[in-house]
C-alpha cells in the first residue's frame, strides 16, 4: 500500500516539474512575445544599462534609513513619562 503512495507521490511531482517547464519555457515566452509592455520595458532596461537583478531593496536609501531606526528603536526602545 505505501509503494502505492510513494508511486504517486513520484507521479504527482514530475507532472509538477512538467506543468512548471511549460510554463518557464513554452507560455511565458509567448506572453512576453505578444504582450508590447514586456518587450519596452526590455529595451529600456537594456539602453539605460540597467543591472535589474543586482538591485535589492536593502541598497535603498529609504529602507536603510528604516533599518536604522528600527534597530534604534529596538537597542533603545521607548519609555512612558517619568515619575519625577
Amino acid at each position: 500500500m505505501s509503494e502505492q503512495k510513494t508511486g504517486k507521490k513520484w507521479l504527482f511531482l514530475i507532472i509538477g516539474i512538467g506543468v512548471i517547464a511549460l510554463f518557464v519555457f513554452g507560455i511565458a515566452p509567448l506572453v512576453v512575445e505578444k504582450i508590447n509592455i514586456f518587450r519596452e520595458m526590455g529595451n529600456f532596461i537594456k539602453q539605460n544599462n540597467i543591472e535589474t537583478d543586482a538591485y535589492v531593496y536593502s541598497d535603498s536609501e529609504l529602507s536603510g534609513r528604516a533599518e536604522l531606526g528600527a534597530r534604534s528603536t529596538i537597542e533603545h526602545p521607548p519609555k512612558g513619562p517619568s515619575n519625577e
